[in-house]
């Protein structure tokens, strides 16, 4: 896909905990001290109570995470089939059978939503890559190329899944509102991925950052051609030679 590696999750920040305060029981003071003292640490009880009751009428209104993963799960799927270029949160929200209020409610903006889900998307695909991985943690460049471009020819929800990124990674920031950096990603975390994995193959760093912008860049244009021609004999002939060919570059360069 957009090359699968290692792509930014989303979770919720974590609880800090809750402040304590000092013992008064340790204090050898006299009584009337001690009044004084009970006193401020009623006050500080009522306080405490008060700020309890605030936070959780705060967390009463945080969204509910599972919901927001299932709806998130469905809004992928949704880009996948209709795209980036002309998306709006009317159309989404109506074809997902939930109101613009609750998009804005679980995502934020327009650009929000799309980038979360663009990361999920990116999520779903590691998941493909890890679960090989798990099998044959030792397989090599060349044969998870392979195994990637088999799961793309699969079905179309798969090719949908990973022309989602591309086209996130093509469109300008104009037509999608996506940050720089968005859409950066959805190349160079698989490249450096690759980068990465060619280092413990054993290349040279310097060669391994070479290799990897060229591997890349060769994958991406396969999927491009197959996105555009829907070819997929040539295309598969082609990428079975190029992976051969890789296979025997790593060989070479491994010094």
């Amino acid at each position: 896909p957009t090359d699968p590696t290692v792509s930014p999750a989303i979770t919720p920040s974590s609880q800090k905990g809750v402040a304590r305060f000092p013992d008064p029981g340790r204090d050898s003071s006299g009584g009337a001290e001690l009044d004084v003292v009970a006193e401020v640490f009623e006050l500080v009880d009522e306080a405490v109570t008060a700020a309890q009751t605030v936070g959780c009428a705060y967390m009463a209104r945080t969204p509910d995470l599972e919901r927001r993963q299932e709806l998130l799960d469905r809004i992928v799927v949704y880009l996948a089939e209709h795209g980036l270029a002309q998306t709006t949160l009317r159309p989404m929200a109506a074809a997902l059978d939930v109101s613009i209020n609750r998009l804005v409610h679980h995502f934020g903006s327009k650009e929000e939503l799309i980038t979360a889900a663009l990361a999920r998307a990116m999520e779903q695909q590691i998941a493909v890559q890890q679960k090989w991985l798990k099998r044959e943690p030792n397989m090599s460049q060349p044969e998870l190329y392979r195994r990637w471009w088999r799961w793309l020819n699969a079905n179309r929800d798969n090719l949908a899944l990973v022309r989602l990124n591309y086209e996130a990674a093509a469109l300008d920031t104009s037509v999608t509102g996506l940050a720089g950096e968005v859409r950066a990603d959805q190349i160079g975390v698989w490249r450096h991925d690759v980068e990465h994995r060619l280092i413990a193959e054993g290349l040279r760093p310097d060669r391994a950052a070479l290799e990897a912008s060229l591997i890349k860049a060769t994958f991406s244009g396969l999927i491009v051609d197959l996105f555009a021609t829907g070819d997929r004999r040539r295309l598969t002939v082609a990428c079975d030679e190029w992976l051969e060919r890789l296979a025997e570059i790593i060989r070479s360069t491994d010094q």
